[in-house]
């Protein structure tokens, strides 16, 4: 779940930066309000997540190679999306 969601999310705020225009009716309503809380949301919960299932699951030797893919995945959105943010505040929010 944790890989699908990171996909889905990448694939959503890469398509939405590549093509401003397209998106922009998106951004401007209720759903844009919602989809920058979604963002928000799963940038923390889905590391917390892995987080808390890699200290439950530390004993099962099987489960080691999923959790530490998940735990990229997840890596991976909260660092696009943190460097995301950083690139809008300094391009439309700072002076």
């Amino acid at each position: 779940m944790v890989r699908i969601l990171t996909v889905v999310n990448l694939i959503a705020l890469g398509a939405s930066s590549s093509f401003p225009k397209a998106f922009a009716a998106l951004w401007r309503g209720a759903s844009g309000a919602a989809l920058i809380k979604w963002y928000f949301i799963s940038a923390l919960l889905l590391p917390l997540s892995v987080a808390i299932v890699s200290v439950l699951a530390r004993k099962v030797t099987i489960e080691r190679k999923q959790l530490q893919i998940d735990a990229a995945f997840s890596i991976a959105w909260c660092l696009t999306f943190c460097a995301y943010l950083a690139f809008v505040t300094v391009r439309y929010v700072t002076p």
